[in-house]
């Protein structure tokens, strides 16, 4: 009988659609877009873009652990 954590293994191997996905929103259509938004259209410049790009991170992680 396989251990539990070869099955985890097995099951992580295999699980790259859904990171994937929510990569793409929490980065492209979130972080990119608070980016543009905070560094291009308000005076904070590129303090505005790291900020955007954090909140995107931030998503990312929690679509993540939302998910276990």
């Amino acid at each position: 009988m396989p251990s539990k954590a070869s099955r985890l293994a097995a099951f992580v191997a295999k699980d790259t659609r859904v990171p994937l996905l929510f990569a793409g929103i929490a980065y492209w259509l979130i972080g990119f877009s608070l980016s543009y938004v905070l560094g291009l259209k308000t005076d904070l410049g590129a303090v505005g873009i790291w900020i955007g790009l954090s909140i995107g991170k931030a998503v990312y992680a929690a679509l993540l652990v939302l998910r276990l």
